[in-house]
């Protein structure tokens, strides 16, 4: 063997591109009521309950009637993110082709600004009357839309089935559903989802037929269909836990949320051959809203984090 052959040796790059962990995909958008919006915002027209009387008079004067008619407003807003470049001279000393992929982590981006623009619906501020000229929050307290889960007693303890089943019955005493096993989405974190699975009546058979410790994925429980976030903020309440962050779970049916679209995720690689080395640019944009129509429809769950 020659002494000399070490000047023969290559180097050896990789040509496969190894994507980092990240939420790829919006979760929340199949959970909500989709609606085409083609202006800056967007109007949801809401009427309320009304009674009816007995009559006990045959030929009586009729009175005149009222029921509450009210509106709340969504607003569209843009997205993008900042365009990447790739020059000419950098696919020439590239083994790998990086337009697609990135491409991809732009989508992505977008994809967790609609997740993101979902929950902030869900518990936050809500633009209200004629001409959306004042705002009301979201009806928090125990007494409202908060529920406390307690692991006995009033002692303050994870999320667990008795918690959930509480929630389900906040919404059936609103009449936000109509049966027990009416479909609802139960949105939660990573930490809220642990203590689920530690939850014996989530993971005994005797409880399900399912079997969540096989598979990871928590029961259907009386229709409720579970989605995890990592995108959900702790919350902070004084009369819970001594002011401890907890745990941000929401309860909530499809019809709570309306999310606006204006214009969804478009993708766009194109050349700029108004720059030097004429780069390629990789881009993409959309603009959405979320719109929470009705208080009711909507549990705010707090719950100590499993430690």
């Amino acid at each position: 063997m020659s002494t000399t052959i070490n000047a023969a040796l290559v180097e050896q790059f990789g040509d496969t591109v190894t994507m980092l962990a990240e939420q790829t995909m919006a979760r929340l958008r199949g959970a909500v009521r989709i609606r085409s919006v083609k202006a800056e915002m967007w109007s949801a027209e809401r009427l309320g309950g009304i009674s009816a009387t007995e009559v006990s008079t045959r030929f009586s004067q009729m009175s005149q009637g009222d029921i509450n008619h009210d509106r709340r407003w969504g607003f569209i807003r843009a997205f993008d993110v900042e365009p990447l470049f790739i020059d000419q001279f950098d696919r020439l000393r590239m083994v790998v082709d990086f337009r697609s992929p990135y491409s991809r982590r732009i989508a992505s981006a977008l994809a967790r600004a609609q997740d993101d623009t979902i929950i902030a619906a869900l518990d936050g501020p809500v633009t209200v009357g004629k001409q959306g000229g004042s705002t009301t929050n979201f009806p928090g307290g125990v007494a409202n839309q908060d529920v406390f889960s307690f692991s006995t007693g009033t002692t303050p303890g994870p999320l667990n089935l008795d918690t959930l089943l509480r929630a389900k019955a906040r919404l059936l005493s609103a009449e936000a559903v109509d049966n027990p096993d009416a479909r609802v989405t139960v949105l939660l974190n990573e930490n809220a989802w642990l203590s689920l699975l530690q939850d014996n009546r989530f993971v005994n058979g005797d409880f399900s037929r399912f079997y969540p410790l096989e598979s990871g994925r928590l029961p259907p429980y009386l229709g409720m269909q579970f989605i995890r976030s990592q995108r959900l903020p702790e919350i902070v309440d004084g009369t819970y836990d001594g002011g401890a962050p907890a745990n941000r779970v929401f309860m909530f049916t499809e019809d709570a949320i309306e999310f606006g679209e204006n214009q969804a995720i478009v993708p766009d690689i194109s050349q700029r051959k108004d720059l030097r080395l004429q780069p390629w640019q990789v881009y993409a944009w959309g603009s959405w809203g979320a719109l929470r129509v009705e208080d009711v429809q909507v549990v705010r769950i707090l719950a100590r984090r499993t430690t």
